[in-house]
């Protein structure tokens, strides 16, 4: 099944230029892990220290996981990069216009994968309890929440009136961590 439309909608676009559907999901992911490890260290750098940031770009670049995921394709790899542009905006940026493209981008993100859901109510945290630099709270919350559900409800509502349901069925993930991986099931 599908588990949102961002994925399908952005390799669609990059197969406009690529005709090739399998070379531009590679290179919708070799671009998007690209983007999410400059995101990263742009924000740690602004947020922290160049050096720390320095050091997270070495153990991203490093990472087999990421690395895998940067030239499969699937879902993980974009999802990523707009978790972390959502991130970027949320806590990099002041202005009230930033927290209204964070939700929308965190949006997209869980578009992409179900399991972005997390960037809601953590952005919605982050922006009440001044974690980021937003100088007014409970309005950023408010353009961060509309933000979000501006595509997620239209959505949401095509969904359940064509036959889809609310179910996240990100317990098969953990089923597999747990029981199968340690049984060597692929």
């Amino acid at each position: 099944g599908v588990v949102g439309p961002g994925y399908e909608v952005a390799l669609a676009l990059v197969g406009l230029a690529v005709r090739d559907l399998l070379l531009a999901a590679e290179l919708l992911s070799v671009l998007s892990v690209v983007v999410g490890v400059m995101l990263w260290a742009r924000l740690i750098a602004r947020r922290a220290d160049p050096r720390l940031a320095f050091a997270l770009t070495l153990f991203l670049a490093t990472n087999g996981t990421l690395f895998r995921y940067g030239y499969s394709a699937t879902t993980d790899a974009l999802a990523w990069a707009l978790q972390a542009l959502a991130l970027y905006l949320l806590l990099d940026r002041a202005r009230p216009r930033a927290a209204l493209l964070a939700g929308l981008v965190a949006a997209l993100a869980f578009l992409t994968r179900y399991s972005a859901v997390y960037l809601l109510p953590a952005g919605l945290i982050a922006l009440v309890a001044g974690g980021t630099l937003q100088p007014r709270r409970a309005r950023a919350a408010l353009l961060f929440a509309a933000g979000f559900a501006t595509p997620v409800v239209p959505w949401v509502l095509y969904s359940l009136t064509h036959g889809g349901s609310l179910a996240l069925q990100l317990h098969h993930n953990i089923a597999y961590e747990v029981f199968a991986r340690s049984r060597g099931i692929p």
